[in-house]
């Protein structure tokens, strides 16, 4: 069984080329449960994982359209939930966890086209994928 993530795990974003994203690492908050804690710290939920993927923000350029836009997360999906507890009746995220997140375009990213006006990047959402890479526990635990 892989570890349980915790409040303040840590994790790398990787967008679907050609997209560049300038946030590619953050660290996820708990406490949308309170139930289980490992090391004093809220054991993270899905439902941390939404409210984290709403405060993501990030520049990012695609392709030509290389002047910067804006994107901002806007759902976070975990797959391959193994462990379901019984006390918060929620899938916990291990490290293992596979998440997808879905990004939606504030700014769109421009093309530059002298001498006329910039092109705007057309694509409106943005798949990126999220992996921990430290589970938030000092010192490793089980349940």
């Amino acid at each position: 069984m892989g570890l349980i993530c915790v409040h303040g795990a840590q994790v790398v974003i990787t967008p679907t080329p050609p997209v560049v994203f300038t946030k590619l690492a953050d660290s996820i908050p708990g406490g949308k449960q309170q139930k289980i804690k490992i090391g004093g710290k809220p054991v993270l939920i899905q439902a941390d994982l939404d409210a984290w993927a709403k405060t993501y923000m990030t520049n990012y350029i695609n392709g030509s359209f290389s002047i910067p836009g804006m994107s901002a997360g806007k759902t976070a999906v975990a797959a391959n939930f193994t462990v379901k507890s019984s006390v918060s009746g929620s899938p916990l995220i291990k490290m293992d966890s596979q998440v997808t997140l879905t990004i939606s375009v504030n700014a769109p990213a421009q093309m530059p086209a002298p001498p006329g006006p910039n092109i705007p990047d057309p694509v409106p959402i943005q798949i990126a994928t999220v992996k921990f890479v430290n589970s938030g526990q000092f010192k490793y635990q089980s349940l």
